[in-house]
Formats: C-alpha cells, sequence, structure tokens
C-alpha cells in the first residue's frame, strides 16, 4: 500500500488561512528584523535549506500571538475558578488542539496530577503543548500556503536584504528537491511570462533558477527567494530587475 504521508498533508484550512493572514500582515507592515529571527541566518542565507527563513518567522508570529492573546497572566485575572474552566472549554487553543487531535490533560486532569493552580495550567501547560506538539505542524501549513505567493516573497525578501545590508555570495548548485518544489510551484511555466518550461511539449525551454530580489540588490538565497523562469526572462532579467508576478492557472 502506499505511504502517502511522505507526500501529502491533511491541511486544516479554517485554521491555517487566519494565521497566514496574521503573518501576511506582519511581513507587510515592516515592524520586525527578519533576519534577527532566524535560526541560523549566516546558513541561510549562503544556500537553501528546508528550514527557510520563513519557517522561523512564521514560528515567531504563532508564539507571539498566542503569548499575548491566549497566555498571557493577566488574560483571566479576576476569574473564579468555574469562570475559568468555562473559558478553558471555549478557548482557541483548545479547539485547536482538538481540530488537529493533539492529545493534552483537562483542566480537572491537570490540577489531579500536580500541584499547580488552574492559571499555571493556560500560562505553563497549554503553551508547552501548543509549542512542542502543534506549532510544528502550523509551520508547516502556512509555509507551504505563504510560499506560493511570490509577490509576498518579493516583499519578505525585501526586508531581508534591507536588513542584511550587504552582499551576499551567490549559490548555484542547486539541490533536487528546491527544483522540484519551484518547478511544482510554478506549476511548470515561467513565473514572469508563463511560458511551458515542462521537457513534454518542447525540449528547447530549459527552466532556470532565478533570484526574485537579485544578488545585486542583497538578495539571499534562501528558498523564499528563488522562482523558475523560462530562458528568455532569465536572459532580460538583468541583476537590478525586481521581477515577478501572481500569474496562476485558474482551473476552469
Amino acid at each position: 500500500m502506499l505511504d502517502r504521508s511522505l507526500d501529502f498533508h491533511d491541511f486544516k484550512y479554517r485554521w491555517v488561512f487566519e494565521i497566514a493572514n496574521l503573518v501576511r500582515e506582519t511581513i507587510t507592515n515592516g515592524s520586525h528584523c527578519v533576519i534577527d529571527l532566524a535560526s541560523d541566518i549566516e546558513k541561510q542565507v549562503s544556500k537553501p535549506h528546508k528550514n527557510t527563513i520563513l519557517h522561523d518567522f512564521i514560528d515567531y508570529v504563532i508564539s507571539d500571538y498566542y503569548a499575548w492573546v491566549h497566555f498571557h497572566y493577566s488574560i483571566y485575572d479576576g476569574y473564579s475558578l468555574a469562570e475559568f474552566e468555562d473559558a478553558m472549554e471555549t478557548s482557541e487553543v483548545v479547539q485547536l488542539f482538538n481540530d488537529y487531535q493533539i492529545n493534552f490533560l483537562t483542566l480537572e486532569e491537570y490540577l489531579k496530577q500536580t500541584k499547580n493552580d488552574a492559571f499555571d495550567y493556560n500560562t505553563e501547560y497549554l503553551r508547552t503543548v501548543l509549542e512542542e506538539q502543534l506549532t510544528p505542524t502550523l509551520v508547516i501549513e502556512v509555509f507551504n500556503l505563504l510560499f506560493d505567493d511570490r509577490l509576498l516573497m518579493k516583499e519578505f525578501n525585501l526586508s531581508i536584504a534591507n536588513d542584511m545590508g550587504e552582499r551576499t555570495k551567490r549559490y548555484a548548485r542547486w539541490p533536487k528537491w528546491l527544483e522540484r518544489a519551484l518547478f511544482c510551484r510554478e506549476k511548470g511555466r515561467c513565473a514572469i511570462c508563463t511560458r511551458d518550461i515542462t521537457p513534454l511539449l518542447n525540449t528547447v525551454n530549459k527552466p532556470a533558477i532565478d533570484h526574485i530580489v537579485p544578488i545585486a540588490l542583497n538578495g539571499v538565497n534562501d528558498p523564499t527567494n528563488l522562482q523558475m523562469l523560462c530562458p528568455g526572462c532569465n536572459s532580460n532579467k538583468s541583476g537590478h530587475k525586481i521581477i515577478t508576478s501572481n500569474l496562476k492557472p485558474l482551473y476552469w
């Protein structure tokens, strides 16, 4: 039997769209120094890694959002135990756990098994469960949604280029996993002119991997800054031009 878990992921779009919009807004308002949030910025800008700078940024946004909106100690200040129990039953975090089938202790179970009080259940226990068991999955889902948006990737990488303030050495030995991913995202078409770049209809249009924000403009080698072009668009796009598009084929 084919193991589809290696290639497919069951997205919970109800949550993913909400979190993706939050990440999008955080990118566009430019209020954060992106490179300060990266897990290993020197390696990530020098050559492509599957854990991209965007993965780290998404992880930060998720953690920061829930820290302030759900886990801050002052949110349930003054609640009685009964009121707190009711609030936990309808908590967004608890709904997330249920939808993603995350195993966690109920408040009653937690109080029986620990010496902590009810408020530790929210500020410490639920937060730990979210960060350790669910956030990695949310990061993957949100990344796959946002990576499809090349214009947003351009904006994200303009922010990185501005933060870098220096030129990165061009990397050209692209790994096969990256080539496959870009080809899949571009759906076998040039990201600028939409010309077919598959070998199915012709043998001439060998695709080229291009930096959305050019190296000459402090662009980096992170996968989020790359796109696949036809030979014509690749040769016409100079090292000082930032050109991409969100042209996509329609289903009908």
